[in-house]
């Protein structure tokens, strides 16, 4: 019995690695190996190495992957934190058109939204004005929206812009998409907030709010 029960858990282990962290292979792994030491104190009167094989066999598989697929979660968390935080740096630090224009390479921008390289470099220039250089990206929290269909993963994060004149609390509205040509998604940005309640509004935002359109009249 336990070499099947072995057998069952490790073939239910693959498709249900990702929800039980390799548990069911683990479980799996360790009735094989404990069936197999009766099969062998019972002189041949338990039978049922191929399933205490098969369970363990399976078991080991579904944890190596699971192991891999959390390695390549992390790997790919550090690239996303790299590029979040080399996108909103060079966003701040566009002190010309040229510079705006590859701190535009760090953003995209939902469907209806826009932003060129003036607003860019604008944006930072008015930051600057007010609180000096930027210096760190510090994150508190974050919230994430998958989207299963579309494939455009939406994670607001809170944080503090660390500038030269202080902390000021604010967000950013970042995005997981995937290029063509690419395996892995890459973060890119889709506005920043700075909470400032001496500026217009209590914040300063890029892309600006888009003012609502009024009803066309006859």
């Amino acid at each position: 019995r336990l070499a099947l029960a072995s057998f069952v858990l490790g073939m239910l282990a693959w498709p249900l690695s990702c929800l039980t962290d390799g548990l069911i292979g683990m479980v799996a792994i360790m009735l094989g190996m404990i069936a197999l030491d009766r099969i062998r104190a019972s002189a041949g009167a338990l039978r049922g190495k191929a399933f205490a094989w098969t369970g363990i066999g399976s078991g080991i598989g579904s944890v190596l992957v699971m192991l891999g697929a959390i390695l390549l979660l992390q790997e790919a968390q550090r690239q996303w934190n790299l590029e979040l935080d080399a996108g909103v740096r060079r966003s701040f630090d566009a002190a010309s058109l040229p510079d705006a224009e590859t701190a535009l390479g760090s953003w995209s921008l939902q469907a209806g939204r826009t932003l060129d390289a003036e607003e860019l470099q604008a944006f930072a220039e008015l930051a600057r004005a007010r609180y000096g250089g930027f210096q760190a990206l510090l994150v508190r929290d974050e919230t994430a929206s998958p989207d299963l269909f579309g494939g455009r993963h939406a994670v607001v994060l809170q944080v503090d812009f660390e500038f030269a004149s202080g902390r000021q609390p604010g967000s950013v509205r970042t995005v997981l998409a995937q290029p063509a040509g690419s395996v892995v998604p890459q973060m890119r940005i889709e506005g920043i907030v700075i909470e400032d309640s001496k500026a217009p509004g209590g914040r300063i935002e890029i892309p600006a709010r888009q003012a609502p359109s009024e009803p066309a009249t006859e």
